[in-house]
């Protein structure tokens, strides 16, 4: 059997967590997003013997 999954067909970035950075001299914290990965293309090839 051969098949064909496609990740994020629409490459949409989704933003999954956010990383919270302290600045030291002012003490204000940042949110970082942390994106999901791009679109993928996977080909999957299962064979029976």
């Amino acid at each position: 059997t051969i098949g064909v999954e496609v990740f994020n067909m629409f490459d949409v970035q989704n933003s999954i967590t956010n990383t919270w950075v302290r600045d030291v001299y002012s003490k204000r914290q940042s949110a970082v997003p942390n994106y999901l990965s791009p679109r993928v293309f996977n080909v999957r090839l299962s064979m029976k013997f």
